[in-house]
């Protein structure tokens, strides 16, 4: 008998199957299922993962916590009691933004990392917020205009689970963005959600049009030339969010021009 099969009754929904004619190493966890596993648990910690799956196998559940499988020993160094305990975060404060190397078009596609709800899982508060009135933390919006500062529009979305009168200062100046109550600490963010913009409505997160920004206004922060700035504003034309706009849509909408923007 497949040894998964004796677990079956509290391992396996209605719906799932075993195949008894499947090779044992689909139910093994590969190199890239491992690192993939790994990574999750650094950024959301052991207790964020539910479950862990096989080849149509439950090979580990957390509640109530099992394991099976040929990769129990393994499982059990990632989740068993003692070993989900969460390290204070160390990761970065403030929105991450890459580029990947040019297509053979030549796009440049521009990504962003947003880190703040892994950030507030992670923050040793020794008091958060009670959640008596609703509230389960404060999210940072910054207003979606180029006049905006990088600085400040890195911290949009930013978590904290403080009381209004402990929240960091961001804005120096009101109409640069507010701070807004929120009753869930997870998705923030919904699926499509939009805010304002001076462009018209954006994607809640910001979108592409928040990168577009910080790309331009990053360029303006570094300690080159003004010559070789205007070079790397010139590429800016050929690149395109990670959603799928590209750059030059937000260039023709700009209210000024890009080397005006980057100043600011």
């Amino acid at each position: 008998m497949n040894p998964l099969d004796l677990l079956q009754s509290y391992l396996y929904g209605p719906e799932d199957t075993i195949s008894h004619e499947c090779d044992p190493a689909a139910y093994r966890l590969t190199a890239e299922d491992k690192l993939s596993l790994e990574k999750a648990i650094l950024v959301r910690g052991a207790k964020a993962i539910e479950n862990v799956t096989k080849g149509g196998a439950v090979l580990y559940l957390r509640s109530p916590q099992r394991f099976s499988g040929d990769d129990e020993a393994y499982l059990r160094s990632l989740f068993a009691p003692g070993t989900g305990a969460t390290a204070p975060w160390s990761g970065p404060d403030q929105i991450v933004v890459s580029q990947r190397e040019p297509d053979p078009s030549g796009v440049i596609v521009v990504e962003s990392y947003s880190p703040f709800e892994d950030r507030l899982l992670r923050l040793p508060y020794t008091k958060k917020l009670d959640g008596a009135d609703g509230i389960a933390a404060y999210q940072f919006c910054a207003t979606m205009q180029a006049r905006n500062s990088l600085r400040v529009l890195q911290q949009h979305g930013r978590l904290e689970s403080l009381p209004p009168t402990k929240l960091p200062k961001i804005a120096r100046h009101e109409w640069q963005g507010i701070w807004v109550p929120t009753t869930t600490h997870r998705r923030v963010f919904a699926q499509g959600g939009q805010m304002a913009s001076e462009i018209g409505p954006i994607a809640q997160d910001g979108g592409d049009y928040l990168r577009f920004l910080l790309t331009v206004k990053a360029i303006g922060k570094m300690k080159i030339s003004i010559a070789e700035k205007r070079r790397l504003l010139s590429e800016v034309g050929r690149m395109r969010g990670q959603s799928g706009t590209d750059f030059s849509v937000f260039i023709d909408k700009a209210c000024m021009s890009l080397e005006d923007m980057m100043k600011l």
